[in-house]
């Protein structure tokens, strides 16, 4: 039991004891005893009534005393582990800040390097051109290869329909979803060979190799905005666009190059990670009022810019931080649970809607949230 409980016997105890000593009192004074006046005191009904206080009501306030001692040690007890939790709260919001930081992204043409929370910026632009670059691409291919059923593996394909943590389980939406994913995917892990075989290894299992492979192929076709091949990239998507460029141009793949999605892993792996484990850290805290939780939540989401929010929402759709809500990587693990942390705490409560890329609609992903915009 918690302080209010304890604290309420006891003062139920001294109102019911107080009561018998007024009740007493009236019933004695209706039969002519009194301490006040002229008349002699009745010593013995006095003693009597001495003994009965003592005796029974004394009882109930040494008992009210004891539950009073109990209350006031919970007390003490809920104000030290308050005290503690609140130290480790504020060095989880510490090294939050740290973390943004510490972050830089140097960029060669420019000779500028950004930081801070500069750097969610760039990595948004990343991935509304990816994005952008995707949709030309999907745009010379028949509607038939773009659909659900020809995207995912069948058993994939079939939890996904059947996952009631994806609010919106339209043809459309999961056509959406699967365009959003690769994209992240291709700014998060970049497109090295130890991209590549990253992204094929979260993928193998949930879509086929004919739809994302040559995807990422395409992709890693772009170089860096200073590299001496940028205008052949120019120059092939503009063929690609007209569908008249049906193969990769061999001399310009075989040629040594910086990517232009190099990946930031580094950057955005720790970040998302320890996010995560700040807002289990306070929904871990079940003794604590609901109300208690949300409050210290708004402290974390507080210190997230636009673009971390966006980039937030963005990497929960993907197979990489979808266990915080919509449960993609549930598939063939059943007890693995998502916490439904985004609409129980309003994490995107904030989040601006016109920076979505395109038509994403966060509304048709996680339409719980109390968002500020409607």
């Amino acid at each position: 039991m918690q302080k209010k409980p304890y604290f309420y016997i006891a003062l139920a105890l001294i109102i019911i004891g107080g009561f018998i000593i007024i009740y007493m009192l009236l019933d004695l004074n209706a039969s002519g005893w009194t301490v006040f006046g002229d008349e002699k005191i009745d010593l013995q009904t006095s003693a009597n009534f001495g003994a009965y206080v003592g005796g029974f009501v004394g009882t109930l306030f040494s008992l009210a005393g004891f539950f009073l001692v109990i209350a006031s040690i919970n007390e003490q007890k809920t104000a030290f582990i308050k005290e503690r939790f609140e130290s480790r709260f504020f060095e989880f919001v510490r090294f939050h800040r740290d973390n943004v930081t510490q972050l830089e992204l140097h960029r060669e043409i420019s000779n500028f390097t950004f930081r801070g929370k500069q750097v969610f910026k760039v990595i948004y632009d990343q991935f509304t051109e990816a994005y952008s670059e995707l949709s030309d691409y999907f745009a010379t291919l028949p509607d038939k290869d773009l659909a659900p059923a020809s995207i995912y593996l069948s058993d994939y394909y079939q939890f996904l329909q059947n996952n009631t943590h994806l609010p919106d389980r339209s043809e459309v939406r999961l056509k959406e979803l699967a365009h959003i994913n690769i994209c992240y995917l291709v700014v998060f892990f970049g497109l090295s060979k130890e991209g590549f075989r990253k992204i094929d290894t979260l993928l193998k299992d949930k879509m086929n190799s004919s739809y994302y492979q040559p995807i990422l192929q395409y992709l890693s076709m772009k170089p860096v905005l200073d590299s001496k091949f940028f205008n052949s990239w120019v120059v092939y998507q503009s063929f690609f666009k007209r569908g008249a460029i049906k193969e990769l141009i061999t001399d310009y793949h075989q040629k040594r190059y910086y990517k232009y999605y190099g990946g930031h892993q580094f950057r955005l792996g720790q970040y998302f990670r320890h996010l995560f484990q700040s807002i289990s850290f306070v929904d871990n805290r079940t003794e604590m009022l609901k109300g208690d939780r949300e409050s210290y939540v708004k402290i974390i989401r507080a210190q997230l810019s636009d673009y971390e929010l966006v980039l937030f929402f963005i990497n929960s759709l993907s197979f990489l931080g979808s266990e915080w809500e919509i449960g993609l990587n549930s598939f063939k693990r059943p007890g693995n649970t998502p916490r439904k942390f985004i609409t129980t705490y309003h994490l995107i409560k904030n989040i601006p809607d016109s920076f979505l890329a395109d038509t994403i609609d966060c509304k048709k992903y996680y339409p719980n949230v109390h968002y500020d915009f409607i």
